[in-house]
């Protein structure tokens, strides 16, 4: 580093930043070895001086021990998604911390979910929520608005709440804040909305629909460095303001043991804290009903399992047998 440093030149680099108009130790770190290459005349050993640069800028003094962590609470917190047996599968709901991928086919709820949860977010904290609103930025199909009115009376009728308590509703409509956005530029207005709003709950619906029109065949090493910017801002945001950052994403079909495997590849999968993914099979016959079931594929600290559920006016909820 140090025998480095000698053979670069401050300014010039300084220079070449200020031209591409990339500001700030994030806006570098954001930024993959191969995007800086791109930005002026800047060489390998210039990016390896200002990768480490920017990142010893980060670095808080000092360090904090495992039980310190643990006793942050909001590192743990959770949403709960108002039905007990689901929130016993996903360890209480849905956390507050990285990117939760919620995936899976056409009409088997994902939508339906995430509605559900921008209720449950305004909830106090004692009752599962975190007493805050929610963003909602869709990318593909209009906002399903008249379905979250009709949530809005019967979610709360159904949401498991304790008998001692008498429920003062939050003001729904008013903590809920939806944006139409196609783009990389997806979360472009989220700051300023965040510092001047309370929000817990980020849904994007759907991550998919951001990436999978815009680009060209030969454009995928850009649609890769745009997925690592979108999902660097998010898991800033997450641990920046404490969120619960919910990507819905579409799913393609599968050869392996998987009937189905989610959209994007690789370079999204490996933005993803928590993949979950709703399966919803056709009936055998007439008399037969669709059945749906939500599988954990993988978190950091939950085991992989599934619980069936079933969607009804009042929202997602688990049937009491686990799988």
């Amino acid at each position: 580093m140090a025998r480095s440093s000698k053979l670069v030149n401050s300014e010039t680099v300084q220079h070449e930043l200020d031209k591409a108009e990339i500001k700030g130790p994030d806006a570098i770190l954001q930024l993959s070895d191969y995007g800086l290459l791109r930005v002026g005349s800047l060489g390998p050993v210039e990016i390896n001086w200002l990768s480490n640069n920017a990142a010893a800028s980060l670095l808080k003094p000092g360090f904090i021990t495992a039980l310190e962590f643990e006793k942050q609470e909001d590192n743990w917190r959770r949403v709960s998604t108002g039905c007990h047996v689901i929130d016993k599968v996903l360890g209480g709901g849905f956390p507050v911390r990285g990117i939760t991928e919620l995936s899976g086919e056409s009409s088997c709820g994902k939508t339906q979910l995430c509605l559900q949860l921008c209720l449950s977010v305004q909830y106090p904290i004692s009752q599962g929520g975190l007493d805050a609103g929610a963003v909602y930025i869709c990318t593909e199909d209009s906002f399903p608005a008249k379905r979250l009115q009709q949530l809005f009376t019967t979610y709360p009728q159904q949401r498991m709440s304790p008998s001692h308590i008498k429920e003062d509703l939050p003001k729904f409509g008013d903590n809920i804040f939806i944006e139409h956005v196609a783009d990389a530029c997806v979360l472009g207005r989220l700051p300023k909305l965040l510092s001047h709003h309370s929000v817990k709950l980020i849904v994007v619906d759907s991550i998919a629909g951001v990436f999978r029109s815009c680009y060209e065949n030969n454009e995928m090493k850009h649609r890769a460095e745009d997925m690592r910017t979108v999902g660097g801002q998010l898991h800033k945001m997450a641990s920046q303001y404490k969120l619960c950052v919910i990507c819905v994403n579409q799913v393609t079909a599968s050869d392996g043991p998987q009937r189905s495997v989610p959209a994007l590849g690789l370079a999204w999968s490996n933005l993803v804290t928590s993949r979950i993914q709703m399966h919803r099979s056709e009936p055998d016959g007439a008399d037969s009903a669709s059945q749906r079931s939500l599988e954990i594929i993988f978190a950091p600290d939950l085991q992989p399992t599934s619980v069936s559920y079933t969607i009804s006016e009042a929202g997602v909820f688990g049937l009491a047998k686990l799988n």
